[in-house]
């Protein structure tokens, strides 16, 4: 909006009553027509004030003049700036209102709105149009504005860090704030300044690298930094880890040309010496180092501030502070702190590591606590229907609540109650799932219960899963209660046990006892969370004996009774997929492979694996060319079937990646893995995604963490797939999510997953995950218990050999072994892992912890 538009000095002799009469005559009738779209009253409202002013700029003058703006240029110009402040324009939007501005024809506040909207639209991410040129023509936007661009982190689309990272290197805001500072249009010792009081304000790690870059790339001669130091030592209690270590480096260069202010310096460090970027922490160890050769009066200062640094969880930073404590003769101060170094750490000191005890064996005198055993919620009564349904409606991740309730609304007699629900049910659903979550979400699902019990008739919401739509079917048996078109009745598939579990008596029972037949879902639910108990004494039951026709030949099949058909089957496919799922979940089922249900899921079981490829792509910014391995993946299940079957949601089909963008499950990931749970591959089909998602990139995955909550709740078999999806959670980008899976390895390895088969697993995912993010999960592992510590050698052993020595990371899973190794007091005794470790030579921290762990005898 910016482009062919009359520039100020053609217009700034314009007197202003003859530029608003012409803004009214030709801007006023597009601004009052009516428009099916928002945007589009405004797009001709703009190209309206884009005419007027070329028509002023001709010597053109309206039918009347005006003493004051048309009422509608301010919140014209006021949308305008919002629109650009969260969306990138990629071009010079910015300069419509601006001019507008100059000419005083409207006022703006120069808030944060206005200043993003200067980033995003002042230049042209091509360059077409220099920023630079803009600004030396428009000196006053300079002192008004430019210099908050310091002040204001922006988000989202709009930021100095986004714009430049999509942006040609020539029209970076970056090169346009050097142009300025060369041709001396702005001062450089105040934008050299000003980076620096950037970062220290609250700015994320992405958007604050953009001011350590300018200003690295303005290359600050020592004697400036020496100028800086005292805001270099500020940015030593940064939050943004690459700000620590750009303001430590810098530091020690100030410190070699002897300009640096050493006092104020040790005492500023204590940040630095635990920053989880162990180059920093060790970078501040050598600057203390450097700090105390040429001071001796201030070595007791150096060693109280170094004596910090062993409690870092880093061997190389506990080395560093132990060597130099030993320099400045201050040995025991390194012994007094040996329990927290790591076992070859402990070795420098003379101290030998601690072994520590098993999971299952506290030290002498530590007591232990009795965890309370979990209990099953209680069912859900007609009193409180309504209040648990209203928690529901804001959070339902708990499966088990989300079926106990289902089962009350199933029973309702008086669907009245749940009118105190409709209000809060029609805002749910007027407002929609979060950002990113899908849009048939559990939460709306569940509103639109509340409202067919009111009366009304809600759109259907779809879902993107056929397992999903299994249980949207289910939910559709409960509305058709709730709308009375069904008599209210107890559900037969409502677990009674924990982990979903439905008790064989007790689904007897409920057939037996009810006054009509079980709904056909509920049938199918039922019969697949059949527990795998006590099923010979529900088969003796007298009440079995009543249960007639097809859903008694099914509930037999299920509880494992000889088949009483001629290989015919009665009665519904889906019913006897499921009875047939319960009865040998891992097994195939000869009644109904004769029957031709041999499909994954039906009469055989799911075998999945998962399908890696990755091809080399390259992208170029202002730093440089990049190259990076994107990642492909999919799940081949053997017989699958073609096409999903929605009363059948054992039945698996092959998938593809959902992409960039996906969709979050939310709320349907627990109650989904609960389907089944005798076998959480069959969840795990879809959800695994979700996981490779989070290890393989920085795009956020919303689902992993819920997806990982669900593996480790899951009671079921755990095959090939769940160890793939724990192996990806160990290098999932985000915190929560490896905590997660280092839990799941705790709690399922090697009992339900196999040692050999985790290890497998990330062998395959090598190429995909981070190894220095399985290293900080392992290490997790290890720290518990020697339990724990002898699963991660176990693991090393198996994964290490199948790595190339110059594998990315590598000296990290090394270092842990090696620690590990020391601690345990074992010793690398796997022929093929000494092998291995042969062959990891010269001289890097790989080849250093490779022949350590040769050494260790």
């Amino acid at each position: 909006m910016g482009g062919d538009l009359p520039t100020y000095d053609q217009l700034r002799g314009v007197e202003r009553d003859v530029l608003w009469g012409l803004l009214d005559e030709l801007g006023t009738p597009p601004w009052s027509a009516t428009y099916e779209y928002v945007w589009q009253r405004n797009r001709e409202t703009w190209q309206a004030v884009r005419a007027a002013l070329e028509q002023a700029a001709a010597g053109v003058r309206p039918a009347s003049t005006r003493d004051r703006a048309p009422r509608w240029l301010v919140p014209l110009v006021r949308e305008h700036m919002v629109q650009l402040s969260r969306t990138w324009a990629q071009g010079e939007a910015f300069l419509a209102a601006r001019l507008l501005e100059r000419l005083g024809l409207v006022g703006v506040d120069t808030d944060d709105v206005y200043v993003l909207a200067l980033v995003s639209g002042l230049g042209d991410r091509r360059n077409e149009t220099s920023r630079a040129a803009a600004l030396r023509d428009d000196p006053d936007l300079v002192d008004r504005a430019l210099w908050r661009v310091f002040q204001v982190e922006g988000g989202g689309e709009v930021s100095l860090a986004n714009v430049d990272k999509f942006s040609q290197p020539e029209a970076s805001w970056r090169n346009t704030f050097l142009e300025l500072v060369a041709d001396g249009t702005l001062p450089r010792d105040r934008v050299l300044t000003e980076c620096l009081g950037a970062l220290q304000r609250d700015f994320s790690a992405y958007r604050a690298g953009w001011f350590s870059s300018l200003y690295a790339t303005m290359e600050p001669t020592i004697d400036e930094q020496a100028d800086h130091q005292r805001r270099l030592r500020d940015l030593v209690r940064s939050q943004v880890s690459p700000t620590v270590t750009m303001a430590v480096k810098r530091l020690r260069a100030v410190g070699r040309s002897g300009l640096l202010d050493d006092p104020e310096t040790v005492t500023a460090l204590g940040p630095a010496l635990l920053s989880p970027v162990k180059g920093t922490a060790v970078e501040a160890v050598r600057l203390l180092d450097d700090i105390a050769t040429r001071r001796e009066d201030l070595r007791p200062a150096v060693v109280e501030a170094v004596s910090a640094a062993l409690s870092h969880p880093h061997a190389d930073v506990q080395r560093g502070a132990v060597l130099l404590l030993d320099r400045l003769g201050a040995p025991d101060v390194a012994r007094a702190g040996a329990t927290s170094l790591e076992p070859s750490v402990q070795l420098l000191v003379g101290v030998g590591p601690e072994v520590q005890p098993s999971a299952g064996t506290p030290p002498a005198g530590m007591a232990v606590a009795e965890m309370p055993a979990a209990r099953m919620p209680a069912a859900v009564t007609a009193a409180d229907l309504p209040d648990r349904l209203a928690a529901l409606m804001e959070d339902a991740s708990d499966p088990l609540e989300v079926e106990l309730v289902l089962g009350g609304l199933a029973s309702c007699a008086d669907v009245s109650r749940l009118a105190p629900l409709r209000k809060r049910a029609a805002t749910v659903l007027a407002r929609g799932p979060r950002e990113g979550v899908q849009t048939g979400w559990l939460r709306g699902q569940l509103a639109r219960l509340v409202l067919i019990a009111a009366g009304e008739q809600p759109a259907a919401i779809p879902v993107s899963s056929a397992p999903q739509a299994f249980l949207v079917h289910r939910l559709d048996e409960v509305s058709a209660v709730l709308a009375g078109r069904e008599p209210p009745g107890r559900p037969v598939a409502t677990p009674d046990a924990l982990a979903g579990w439905l008790s064989p008596g007790e689904l007897v029972r409920r057939i037996t006892d009810a006054d009509r037949p079980p709904r056909h879902h509920d049938v199918v639910a039922a019969l697949l969370r059949l527990a795998p108990g006590d099923r010979e004494d529900a088969l003796a039951l007298p009440a079995m004996q009543r249960i007639a026709g097809p859903l008694g030949q099914v509930v037999r099949h299920a509880l494992g009774a000889a088949p009483d058909t001629d290989g015919s089957l009665a009665g519904p496919a889906a019913w006897w997929v499921a009875a047939s799922r319960a009865r040998a979940p891992v097994e195939p089922d000869s009644l109904l492979l004769s029957a031709k249900l041999g499909a994954a899921g039906q009469g055989r079981p799911v075998d999945a694996r998962l399908d890696l490829s990755g091809s080399p792509h390259s992208y170029q910014d202002a730093r440089g060319t990049h190259n990076y391995t994107a990642w492909t993946w999919n799940v081949t299940v053997d017989r699958s079937a073609p096409d999903p079957l929605l009363d059948q949601p054992t039945v698996v089909t092959d998938t593809k990646p959902t992409g960039w963008g996906r969709v979050a499950a939310e709320d349907w990931v627990g109650w989904t893995a609960m389907v089944w749970p005798h076998d959480a591959e069959h969840f795990l089909v879809d959800s695994c995604d979700a996981v490779l998602a989070a290890a393989a990139s920085g795009d956020v995955s919303h689902d992993a963490a819920r997806v990982l909550d669900a593996l480790l709740r899951h009671p079921g078999r755990l095959g090939r797939l769940a160890a793939e999806t724990v192996a990806a959670g160990l290098s999932a980008t985000g915190r929560d999510q490896r905590a997660r899976a280092v839990d799941a390895v705790l709690d399922l390895v090697p009992g339900r997953i196999p040692v050999d088969s985790l290890a497998a697993a990330m062998t395959h995912q090598s190429g995909l995950a981070t190894a220095t993010r399985w290293a900080q999960s392992l290490r997790d592992v290890a720290q518990t218990s020697a339990d724990g510590s002898r699963t991660v050698v176990a693991l090393l052993t198996g994964v290490l050999p199948e790595l190339p020595p110059a594998h990315r990371g590598l000296h990290a899973l090394l270092d842990l072994l090696h620690q590990e190794v020391l601690r345990t007091r074992a010793v690398v005794t796997d022929a093929g892992l000494r092998q291995w470790l042969h062959g990891v030579t010269g001289s890097s921290r790989a080849a250093v912890s490779a022949k350590g762990l040769l050494a260790v005898r």
